[in-house]
């Protein structure tokens, strides 16, 4: 049987649109309403450039360079919630997440 996913974490790459000032796309927005209504935790991993006070569901400084500090928070915030996390990053940011698998979170990579 496969693992039940209990929290998503998206990449800022795959999920805000930078050329509107940091801002959500309508299917995003669709995305967040549903993953709600499941009552699935849901975060943000995002790069210095972008600040975490604009938005109302959690985010996490995530890349390459503080992915233990990011993974800190997570379970800090997080703590125990029973399933895997999916993490979905475009494939500008797939280097430097090969420990999130070794966590035992399922990562998916978007675009070429």
């Amino acid at each position: 049987m496969g693992a039940l996913v209990a929290g998503v974490i998206q990449d800022e790459s795959v999920l805000i649109d930078n050329s509107a000032g940091f801002s959500l796309p309508p299917a995003a927005l669709s995305l967040l309403r549903r993953l709600r209504h499941f009552k699935l935790h849901f975060g943000i991993s995002y790069s210095p450039a972008l600040t975490d006070d604009k938005y109302s569901f959690d985010c996490f400084a995530l890349d390459a360079t503080s992915a233990d500090g990011g993974l800190k928070d997570i379970t800090l915030a997080w703590g125990g919630i029973g399933g895997t996390i999916l993490y979905v990053a475009s494939n500008s940011k797939k280097d430097g997440f090969n420990q999130l698998s070794n966590l035992g979170w399922i990562t998916v990579v978007i675009g070429e």
